[in-house]
């Protein structure tokens, strides 16, 4: 099975996401790479550090790529994709303000309805 290993971030020069390789510059800044459109060598985005999202393998119901800090709406709740314990999952608040987890894979599998609304950035 491949394995897509793709990042976003939003650019530092406001010019909105970009999606790619990730690379730190000689300073450790964050930088999203893409190939450049004349087929000349890549090109570096230095992107905000907090706004760095990695892919993670799954689509929405639209075929929308899923990254870390999508918010996901399932009808009833919006649940924010992150890593826990070892892997992709929806996180939810309780009613109460408790935090729940369910891994992603099942969460889009188990309702087929949920898109992508938004992102934490």
């Amino acid at each position: 099975m491949n394995r897509e290993i793709l990042f976003r971030g939003l650019r530092a020069d406001g010019k909105g996401w970009v999606e790619g390789g990730f690379t730190l510059d000689a300073a450790k800044q964050p930088r999203i790479t893409t190939d450049h459109k004349s087929g000349e060598g890549l090109v570096f985005h230095n992107v905000i550090p907090e706004t760095v999202c990695q892919f993670t393998g799954l689509t929405d119901k639209n075929n929308v790529k899923v990254f870390e800090g999508d918010e996901i709406d399932g009808g009833a709740r919006t649940g924010i994709v992150v890593w826990y314990k070892c892997g992709w999952y929806l996180k939810y608040k309780s009613f109460e303000g408790n935090k729940y987890y369910v891994r992603l894979d099942q969460a889009l599998t188990n309702n087929p309805l949920r898109i992508v609304i938004g992102n934490i950035h």
